[in-house]
């Protein structure tokens, strides 16, 4: 028999574990720097290229400028001078005797023909120096005015006058007659649409009866856009209740708040039929405990406070559709004779922005009485 040998022992080299290493990184190393060159390329053909060409624009216009006051200034100071000298001599000949005309005029055709000519290169050059400082002076106007062009692009268009063709560009007229004209900002348009700015105010005078709908009368206009709905319940129902009860409604399909068994929720059905929204867990509300409920939307923001505090706070996919003139309902419409939960609603408030967390507060610590 041989001699008992130990088992061989896999041997991993230095060169074999940096192999392995590099293959677990590289791949993520390449991805990173394609990335990278992906957005250089992006950057340089999206900002760098556009702003070298309007450089580029803006020197070529100076410069074309330049060349044509200096060959306009060239050329007026190569006219003859011959007859400035002549009318100078004739000046002259004027106040001198009779006799001495003849050589008055011989030292004038002299003096005309070997006078400095004024477009020699020497004397030229201090109106080429000064062109130059002028090409300078209108390339930094250009790119002051380029300048200038970007930031009123970036400002709504309100018919600002063009800097190529120094003509005010005409505004379109709406398309409803009816609409705000395109100088009124989009915050005013929304302000001045959602006037009043309480649509209704019902005060502890009127209270609605869940089991009952009733279309409330004398409501304002009621804004699409953005709005708060707030009111006190008192539960006729005990805690763990399973009944539904539909507590206000805006609109036909529009915005409600409705209490679905244990949950009060606060949503609307999109142009598509999907619910959209949230909810509230109202399983300990019970019998005589008296509740305040706020909810305010703004485009597509919903947010839901019971009692002051915020219960959830969405963004929906699509905004509400309430209509032009949207109807005020309180209460439920039985069918089919399924239980309604019973309750008392009072001091239901109507406004037509969103109200802040911070007014919410003061809603409710009020006990039901609106921040105009």
């Amino acid at each position: 028999m041989g001699k008992p040998r130990p088992a061989p022992v896999p041997v991993v080299s230095g060169v074999d574990e940096l192999n392995e290493r590099f293959n677990s990184w590289a791949p993520l190393a390449s991805a990173s720097a394609l990335m990278w060159l992906t957005l250089l390329l992006i950057w340089s053909i999206d900002v760098m290229v556009p702003a070298a060409a309007r450089r580029l624009r803006d020197a070529a216009l100076a410069a074309n400028g330049a060349r044509r006051r200096v060959a306009d200034e060239r050329g007026a100071s190569t006219e003859p001078s011959a007859s400035r000298a002549q009318g100078a001599s004739g000046a002259g000949t004027e106040t001198t005797a009779r006799g001495s005309g003849a050589s008055a005029s011989r030292r004038a055709d002299e003096g005309t023909r070997f006078a400095p000519d004024d477009s020699s290169p020497r004397r030229m050059a201090p109106a080429i120096g000064t062109e130059r400082k002028r090409a300078r002076g209108h390339t930094e106007h250009f790119a002051s005015a380029h300048n200038d062009v970007e930031r009123r692009a970036a400002l709504p268009d309100r018919g600002v006058p063009s800097l190529e063709s120094e003509r005010e560009r005409p505004e379109l007229a709406p398309a409803d007659p009816d609409a705000v004209t395109g100088a009124k900002e989009p915050e005013a348009q929304l302000m001045a649409e959602a006037d009043p700015g309480v649509a209704y105010d019902g005060g502890a005078e009127h209270v609605f009866d869940t089991a009952t709908r009733t279309e409330v009368p004398d409501v304002g206009k009621i804004s699409g856009h953005a709005g708060t709905i707030a009111f006190w319940i008192e539960p006729g129902w005990e805690s763990n209740n399973a009944d539904n009860a539909t507590l206000v409604q805006l609109g036909e399909k529009g915005l409600h708040i409705v209490k679905d068994g244990d949950q009060l929720h606060f949503g609307y059905t999109d142009s598509e039929g999907n619910e959209q929204g949230g909810s509230a867990d109202i399983a300990d509300w019970a019998d005589g405990d008296r509740r305040s409920v706020i909810a305010t939307w703004a485009g597509r923001r919903l947010a839901l406070y019971v009692d002051g505090g915020q219960i959830f706070l969405n963004t929906s996919q699509r905004p509400p559709i309430l209509g032009a003139h949207p109807q005020l309902y309180v209460g439920s419409m039985p069918v089919d004779g399924a239980p309604v939960a019973q309750g008392q609603l009072s001091y239901l408030t109507i406004l037509n922005r969103e109200a802040p967390p911070n007014e919410v507060m003061q809603m409710y610590a009020s006990g039901g009485a609106p921040q105009q």
